[in-house]
């Protein structure tokens, strides 16, 4: 068996255990000794953050998805306007709102609605004066002395 010379050859000869040179990243070596910056770091992390969200802010992506909403916005407002149109324009809305002005029509006629408002009026007038003579007896009894009671005053005439 002839062995034929290949370039790979010279590559096997290393042997395992033999210290094969390594050249060193002068960057890496470099920023280890340093102190790193922090200050800095965050200063150029808001700087690329400010960057980022203006382009951000300016693509014609973000621009044609503000347009998408504006119309889908816009079309959306078009059909519910159509569809209070069409309701308030419907034989059913139509004979509610005649309904309505008849039942009106009648509340008027027969003057319930003024002696409802007086009755109303009155109820409550009867209520705030209820309420001023309870406010007065409390007032009353605060100024009482200890000991009194609300029969037990004496006429000083």
């Amino acid at each position: 068996m002839t062995e034929e010379y290949s370039p790979d050859d010279d590559i096997l000869k290393i042997k395992m255990d033999d210290d094969i040179p390594v050249e060193e990243d002068p960057v890496v070596y470099k920023e280890s000794k340093e102190k790193p910056d922090l200050v800095n770091e965050l200063s150029n992390l808001g700087k690329q953050l400010g960057e980022t969200i203006s382009a951000a802010w300016n693509s014609e992506e973000r621009q044609r998805f503000e347009r998408e909403v504006k119309e889908g916005v816009q079309s959306f407002a078009q059909e519910v306007d159509k569809a209070f149109r069409d309701v308030r324009e419907s034989p059913a809305a139509q004979r509610a709102k005649d309904e309505a002005s008849g039942i009106k029509n009648r509340v008027n006629e027969a003057d319930l609605g003024q002696k409802t408002q007086s009755s109303i009026a009155q109820g409550l007038r009867w209520m705030s004066i209820e309420l001023g003579n309870l406010a007065e007896q409390f007032a009353h009894r605060e100024k009482q002395p200890e000991g009194e009671m609300p029969g037990d005053i004496e006429d000083e005439e």
